[in-house]
């Protein structure tokens, strides 16, 4: 597939959550306890489609190219959603609700420890199928990105995706383990229509019900999965198809903060398929293309852990110096395999 500058490039579907940070406390209050902070309480926004559309116009892909869809809701969490994707110039497709609020995220992180979550969905609940396929068809894109999992569309997915693929669109699913409240296998049925699929060792895990991560990527892959970039945090990352497994080491980063660091991944492999220009059928289309994409996702998965936050790490500079420094060396040690 060759890109047509008369269609939206990529469109990215999902959850939009404003994260609110308590971080590098010496403690936790205890109840009724008051626990005055040595540093500021922050609020950024996070969100897969933001996310990777954030990242995607810091590495240089026009903000019109790029729409982002998701649900906002009443107050002042959705008035800075909307700020914030207005001062990035993405094309915001935001369906409004004023029967509840935005997403929001409290993270808690005690020095020495890891961060607490505290998700509540809010208006991502209410996120529409009909709301959502209308713009597909709307804006027709040459790659769509989403991310389900605690969103009004979980349970019309297949519905979604038949729409995507009807746009000859690219379908590059993102992974999460799913809310609670949902099955967390509701994805095996539907995993033939993606075009590629990201997700972390556990997220495979959980949503396969398998027991290690080899188990539960030879599942995926059984069930009608084409391609697998599979991100393993400091051990690297891999890309899996039914013929090879690629697999390569991390790049060496000053690690600060972790969030956001899958939706990069996501959005460096995009960034390599549209500078590329081909997106149909990747895993027909050679080792080399493969470790290229894997190696921009791991890349500008590396800058975002660089600072705090979801998307402030990320810059085409830090990725063009990581490349100068590390690349050689991380293809160096990039194995190819059967599989």
């Amino acid at each position: 597939m060759v890109v047509d500058n008369t269609r939206l490039k990529i469109l990215a579907i999902g959850t939009i959550m404003i994260d609110i940070l308590a971080v590098e406390m010496d403690k936790i209050a205890e109840p009724g306890e008051v626990v005055y902070l040595n540093r500021d309480i922050e609020a950024r926004i996070g969100g897969h489609p933001v996310d990777v559309g954030i990242d995607l116009a810091k590495l240089g892909i026009n903000p019109e190219d790029i729409g982002v869809v998701a649900a906002v809701g009443r107050g002042l969490f959705g008035d800075y959603a909307r700020k914030i994707i207005e001062q990035h110039r993405l094309r915001a497709f935001l369906q409004d609700t004023d029967t509840v609020d935005t997403g929001k995220n409290l993270v808690l992180e005690k020095k020495g420890e890891d961060r607490r979550f505290h998700i509540d969905p809010g208006a991502n609940w209410l996120l529409a199928a009909d709301y959502v396929i209308e713009r597909i068809k709307e804006t027709s894109p040459v790659i769509v990105c989403i991310r389900p999992g605690y969103s009004g569309i979980d349970l019309q997915l297949e519905q979604v995706f038949r729409v995507i693929k009807e746009q000859g669109s690219f379908l590059f699913l993102d992974i999460m383990q799913f809310h609670p409240k949902r099955s967390q296998h509701m994805l095996l049925p539907l995993l033939h229509y993606a075009d590629a699929i990201h997700c972390n060792e556990k997220e495979a895990m959980v949503t396969t019900g398998a027991d290690n991560p080899v188990e539960a990527i030879d599942s995926i892959l059984q069930n009608g999965a084409k391609v697998v970039f599979l991100t393993r945090g400091e051990k690297g990352a891999a890309v899996i198809s039914e013929k090879v497994l690629i697999s390569q080491p991390d790049f060496a980063v000053d690690f600060v903060d972790a969030t956001g660091a899958g939706d990069a991944f996501c959005a460096g492999v995009v960034h390599k398929m549209i500078e590329k220009g081909a997106f149909k059928d990747i895993h027909e289309m050679g080792d080399d293309f493969l470790i290229e994409l894997l190696t921009m996702g791991q890349v500008v998965g590396a800058t975002a852990v660089t600072a705090t936050g979801c998307v402030e790490g990320v810059s085409a500079e830090k990725v063009k110096k990581l490349l100068k420094s590390q690349k050689s060396d991380i293809l160096h040690n990039t194995t190819v395999t059967a599989y």
